[in-house]
């Protein structure tokens, strides 16, 4: 019940903005590089993600301006069996949003820390949330 609630606040987040579902679910031309400064770290809130976000495309891409503010809505972690996993429920839409050009660079720091119950110990893999970007997870442990 609890991972229906995350998807009607992800479709209502989309909704708000005046993006069609389709659209919410896909980058729109996005590709992201992330990074970690370490792999190991004592508990989820320490670890701080480093998104870079190119636009690979000709066209405009447009991104919630509250996606690059927040972890919840910025990347995916995953355990190791690859099941996703549960984040405090997203902010309240905002109708603000990032215009990239084309060819155009930004990067995005955020801490995780966002997650319902905190991450035990164990390897996870964090990646760009799927509705902004495209590109590869990498590996970190909570010891």
């Amino acid at each position: 019940m609890s991972g229906m609630r995350f998807v009607g606040l992800g479709l209502a987040f989309a909704a708000a903005l005046g993006v069609s579902t389709a659209g919410a679910q896909t980058s729109g031309g996005l590709s992201a590089t992330v990074a970690l400064a370490q792999h190991d770290y004592a508990k989820d809130a320490d670890v701080e993600v480093t998104v870079t976000l190119t636009n690979g495309t000709a066209r405009v891409v447009d991104v919630p301006a509250q996606a690059l503010e927040t972890a919840v809505l910025l990347v995916d972690v995953r355990d190791a069996t690859g099941r996703h996993m549960p984040t405090v429920p997203p902010p309240v839409p905002r109708a603000d949003v990032v215009h990239f050009a084309p060819g155009e660079k930004r990067v995005v720091k955020v801490r995780l820390g966002v997650f319902s119950p905190p991450l035990r110990a164990g390897v996870y893999g964090v990646g760009p949330a799927a509705s902004i970007a495209t590109g590869a997870p990498v590996s970190f442990q909570i010891r």
